[in-house]
């Protein structure tokens, strides 16, 4: 699968739809403030929120978008996106320290705190588990 970095040249029309379909792709929603436009140098806020959980990734909030249009382009190309689709094609998720749920950050915390002969050991146990 080909993945191409969102570009910052274009009408603002072009760049937005280009982001939503982007993002959309990798199930992520573009919410947009509902700014009054004044000119084109739009002064619109955004934000982006993950479709599956909901929780807002990036732009503070969903009723208080902060991200401008280039910031958007900006987090997107930073995701590094190709890299993560997995050897049958399909894509893994989004597992960065921001995404993951508290549960998750605590699990991964405990993990990181066990001496580096036992990680090994688990991580021989949890291949050996997913092979069965």
């Amino acid at each position: 699968m080909t993945v191409i970095a969102l570009v910052k040249h274009g009408t603002y029309e072009r760049r937005l739809a280009a982001a939503r379909r982007a993002l959309k792709n990798w199930n992520y929603r573009l919410v947009k403030s509902r700014a009054i436009i004044v000119h084109e140098n739009q002064t619109n806020a955004f934000a982006v929120v993950d479709l599956e959980s909901g929780d807002v990734v990036a732009g503070e909030s969903a009723s208080r978008p902060r991200l401008s249009l280039s910031e958007v382009e900006d987090w997107y190309n930073a995701q590094d996106f190709l890299s993560k689709v997995a050897s049958d094609g399909t894509r893994l998720r989004d597992l960065s320290p921001a995404t993951m749920t508290p549960g998750q950050r605590d699990a991964l915390a405990r993990i990181a705190m066990l001496p580096e002969g036992e990680r090994r050991e688990l991580v021989r146990y949890l291949t050996a588990q997913l092979r069965v």
